[in-house]
C-alpha cells in the first residue's frame, strides 16, 4: 500500500499544473454510446481528475481516440479545449502534424486538436529495436522532425509522440526506461528540444492562430475501419459477429 501510494504521489507531482490529460471515466468507444452515456463518461472523467490532481482539466484523451462530433461538442460543453488525435483522423489543407488544428462543431464551438506523429508513435511502441538506445533514436529519428519544413507562421515546431503505457514494463520488460531516458528523470539535461505540457504548447500555438482542419467521423488510431472493430466484424478482426448482440445486451 505505501509503495502504491508513493507512485500515485509522484503522478500527481508530475502533473505540475498543466501537464495531464483527463479521460472518460470508462475505457468507452464514445461514438458508440448514447448520448446521455457519453456526457456521464466526460463529467465523472473529469471529476474523477479533480479529486486526483486538485484541478479542472483543460484536455481529455479519447479512449484509442475513437471520435465523432457529437463526442467532441460534449467536450466542449463540459469546458475540454482540447484533445489528442491521429493524423488520418482530420482532412486539412498542408496538414502538418507538428501543429494543431481547429475543428469547428458549430454553435461557436471549436476543438483544438493536437495530431501525435505516427511514423515517431508507432516506432516507440511497437519496433523494439528502435527503444534500445534513447540518444540514437534522438539524434536519428526525433531530431530530423524539428528541422524539417520550417512551418509557415514560423512557430516552433510541436512533436507528439502517443504510446500506451501498457508497453512499458508490461509487454516489454525494460521499456521504462528508454521513457525515462527519452524525456524522464535520466534525460540529459542538454537536449535540443523542449519537453513541455501540452497544453502550453496549444497557448502558445492559439496566439499565433491555428489552421482549421475537418474531422473524419467515428474514427480512431488502433483500427483503420472506424469504429467497427467494437461493434461488429472488419478486416482487423474478422470474426466479429458476436460483438453486435453482446453490445446490444449490456446496453
Amino acid at each position: 500500500v505505501e509503495r502504491v501510494a508513493v507512485f500515485a504521489g509522484r503522478v500527481v507531482d508530475g502533473d505540475r499544473g498543466a501537464n495531464g490529460m483527463a479521460q472518460p471515466f470508462h475505457h468507452a468507444i464514445m461514438p458508440l454510446a448514447s448520448a446521455a452515456d457519453r456526457r456521464t463518461e466526460v463529467r465523472w472523467g473529469m471529476r474523477d481528475f479533480e479529486i486526483r490532481f486538485g484541478r479542472r482539466p483543460a484536455g481529455m484523451w479519447l479512449p484509442e481516440t475513437a471520435v465523432d462530433l457529437a463526442t467532441l461538442r460534449d467536450l466542449a460543453d463540459a469546458g475540454i479545449t482540447h484533445t489528442v488525435l491521429a493524423p488520418w483522423q482530420v482532412d486539412a489543407t498542408d496538414l502538418d502534424t507538428r501543429r494543431p488544428v481547429r475543428l469547428d462543431l458549430g454553435d461557436g464551438r471549436a476543438m483544438i486538436v493536437a495530431l501525435y506523429d505516427g511514423l515517431l508513435s508507432a516506432a516507440v511502441s511497437f519496433e523494439p529495436w528502435a527503444t534500445v538506445d534513447a540518444d540514437r533514436f534522438v539524434s536519428d529519428r526525433l531530431m530530423p522532425r524539428f528541422f524539417d519544413e520550417p512551418l509557415p507562421d514560423g512557430s516552433s515546431p510541436l512533436v507528439v509522440i502517443a504510446t500506451d503505457g501498457e508497453l512499458y514494463g508490461h509487454h516489454q520488460p525494460l521499456r521504462e526506461q528508454f521513457l525515462a531516458r527519452l524525456v524522464g528523470a535520466t534525460a540529459p539535461t542538454d537536449r535540443q528540444f523542449d519537453r513541455v505540457p501540452l497544453s502550453w504548447a496549444i497557448l502558445e500555438a492559439t496566439d499565433r492562430g491555428i489552421p482549421g482542419a475537418r474531422l473524419r467521423e467515428r474514427t480512431s488510431w488502433s483500427c483503420h475501419h472506424g469504429v467497427e472493430r467494437w461493434a461488429a466484424s472488419c478486416a482487423c478482426v474478422p470474426d466479429g459477429s458476436w460483438k453486435g448482440p453482446l453490445r446490444i445486451v449490456l446496453e
